[in-house]
């Protein structure tokens, strides 16, 4: 039986105070949108992260179908 190593004094990362983290960096610019700006994705799935991510920092957005299931919008509304 493999066991694996015991290794003492090796220090505990320190929490994020949020649950954002780098590996975010990919969506997190769509945090700089301006009321009235909108993005435009091919998946749902994006949408929603973006359209999360939006309402996660306080502000007000709107998710629609542009192309009969394949495209989405979201709107910074407020």
């Amino acid at each position: 039986m493999n066991y694996y190593t015991i290794e003492p004094n090796i220090p505990l990362p320190v929490k994020p105070k949020n649950k954002r983290s780098n590996t975010r960096t990919p969506i997190a610019h769509y945090t700089y949108m301006k009321v009235g700006d909108s993005v435009l994705v091919p998946t749902m799935g994006q949408a929603g992260a973006i359209g999360n991510l939006l309402r996660g920092e306080g502000y007000k957005t709107a998710i629609r179908t542009i192309v009969k299931n394949q495209a989405y919008r979201v709107w910074r509304l407020q």
